[in-house]
């Protein structure tokens, strides 16, 4: 049998075993996954010899159980019977709308504790951004040029820059974190998504810490520019394994395991 490298769990010998999509007819299970290949039960024979184990009934043992909801196809990124797609261990891969009702409640949640650390700045930041809307509405009621909001007399950019690193901060040990102990923020969780690397769908119970931090890293430098942000979850929906730019630099994927 051959050994999953993000999993205890030994996956089956190659070879013909009962198809779970349907019981007259074989499937054949080429040891990682199942493809498209099949033929029909033969009545007078054992589907899988005494020495090895079908996928199908290796579920009584290690509690993997092949996913008989979906259609198995061989290839990078198989299909379900709907026209989802999944990865090659026949996992579905989250839809674009799923993730972003993650990301929204992962940022909601970022927004509320970066409120609470940030209380020493917002007093100075509310002065500042008085101070320069007096100026502006005098300037508007005289015609004249609009003041500078970066002037430093108005002192709005210091504050504005620790609140904006407090948030960062954040935000990159909140997602790299659980994303190494649980597989996924807290938004993901809710939603029933999971982080893994490329191709192993299986392997959701948590990313290696290199993958966690590239994959984090690559998030923060894209957030940055800004057109470049929109672009990076715009890609998710039509690359061809639903990658983000940011899951691309890690080499993961997102999927969905409810």
């Amino acid at each position: 049998m051959s050994q999953s490298p993000y999993s205890n769990q030994p996956l089956p010998s190659p070879g013909w075993y009962v198809d779970p999509m349907s019981a007259q007819q074989q499937r054949y299970w080429d040891g990682q996954s199942w493809t498209a290949h099949v033929r029909p039960t033969d009545p007078t024979q054992q589907v899988a010899a005494p020495t090895q184990q079908s996928p199908t009934n290796q579920a009584a043992q290690t509690g993997w159980q092949p996913r008989d909801d979906y259609g198995y196809q061989p290839g990078a990124t198989a299909v379900n019977r709907l026209g989802g797609k999944m990865t090659p261990d026949g996992v579905p891969l989250a839809g674009w709308w799923r993730r972003g009702g993650a990301l929204i409640i992962d940022a909601l949640l970022i927004m509320a504790v970066t409120s609470l650390f940030a209380l020493p700045f917002w007093p100075d930041l509310q002065m500042g951004m008085q101070m320069w809307l007096g100026e502006a509405m005098r300037a508007a009621e005289a015609g004249g040029p609009m003041p500078d909001y970066t002037d430093p007399r108005f002192g709005i950019m210091g504050p504005y820059w620790a609140i904006f690193a407090i948030n960062r901060a954040l935000d990159f040990f909140y997602a790299t974190g659980l994303q190494m102990s649980r597989g996924g923020t807290l938004g993901m969780l809710a939603l029933g998504l999971r982080v893994v690397p490329v191709d192993h769908g299986r392997a959701h119970h948590g990313l290696p810490m290199t993958t966690a931090i590239l994959r984090n890293l690559g998030y923060f430098v894209l957030g940055l520019i800004g057109f470049v942000a929109a672009l990076n979850f715009l890609v998710a929906a039509v690359s061809a394994k639903r990658q983000t730019l940011h899951d691309m630099v890690g080499r993961t994927q997102v999927v969905r395991i409810r």
